[in-house]
């Protein structure tokens, strides 16, 4: 029973771990996914958008796109961020508290942060 319950309790760890490294990636999926969509916008209309909330449309030409909400979408998993004409900078909190690229929310960018965050490139 004992080694029953140790086998049970690894398991539910390992899948636990799996699916917040699989949130992870799909947090740094959509970000870059934001990114290339915001440097086209600059690429047409030499501003960036500024809508930087979950859920809220750019118009993109005869197409648009939607900032995507965040895979887990509870609490402190929400893409953060801040936009004007000029820039942006956006942000996961990654819930492996690791291997990301940036210590906070303001892209302060270092090696193996607890964030990922993506800005400007123009």
């Amino acid at each position: 029973m004992v080694i029953l319950t140790a086998v049970i309790i690894a398991s539910v760890s390992f899948l636990s771990s799996s699916q917040k490294k699989a949130r992870d990636a799909k947090r740094r999926g959509d970000l870059k996914a934001v990114q290339n969509n915001f440097e086209q916008y600059y690429m047409e209309n030499f501003v960036y958008p500024e809508v930087c909330t979950s859920g809220e449309t750019v118009v993109l030409g005869q197409q648009s796109f939607r900032i995507p909400f965040d895979p887990h979408n509870l609490g402190d998993y929400q893409y953060q961020g801040s936009c004007s004409p000029t820039g942006y900078c956006l942000c996961a909190k990654l819930e492996t508290g690791k291997g990301g690229n940036s210590q906070d929310i303001n892209c302060t960018f270092a090696s193996n942060g607890g964030y990922f965050c993506v800005e400007n490139l123009q």
